[in-house]
């Protein structure tokens, strides 16, 4: 079963949400207006409003952005997804069918497996699970783009 891999799959489940959100920060660096001077960081209420109604009020008062560098304009979200839905984002994966890391080494074609990544992956369809959906329309909402002009999770 799935048990003995849970330990490593969460690991990787944390850095892959902590990927995913730097994903995220990167969008929203690429949607910003590189000529605006915002705040720093935002209170903890003041989720956007486009986002506010993919958020619960848990959420909404977790959820904060964190401006980390000017040049190159880097940002992360706090708190844009919670335990719950890392735990229920790990076993769509892992329904998915979680594979190894390939790679196309330099002068190839052909994807191999990787023999120094030790991680595992599954990429969601659009709009797969009602949680995919959510991760896909909040997503959207942070970078003020549409979820369809969006690659998979």
């Amino acid at each position: 079963g799935r048990a003995p891999h849970r330990k490593r799959l969460r690991q990787q489940a944390f850095w892959g949400a902590g990927g995913l959100l730097l994903i995220v920060a990167v969008l929203v660096l690429l949607a910003s207006d590189p000529e605006d001077e915002t705040v720093a960081v935002r209170p903890r209420s003041a989720a956007p409003s486009a986002l506010r109604e993919h958020l619960s009020e848990e959420q909404r008062q977790g959820f904060w952005i964190e401006k980390i560098l000017d040049e190159p304009r880097v940002f992360l979200l706090h708190n844009l997804l919670s335990t719950d839905e890392v735990e229920e984002l790990i076993e769509t994966g892992e329904d998915k069918g979680m594979t190894t890391a390939m790679i196309t080494p330099y002068g190839s074609n052909e994807l191999v497996p990787s023999s120094t990544r030790t991680n595992t992956a599954a990429w969601l369809d659009f709009r797969q699970t009602p949680l995919v959906t959510r991760l896909e329309d909040k997503i959207a909402a942070v970078t003020g783009t549409r979820p369809e002009d969006a690659e998979n999770l």
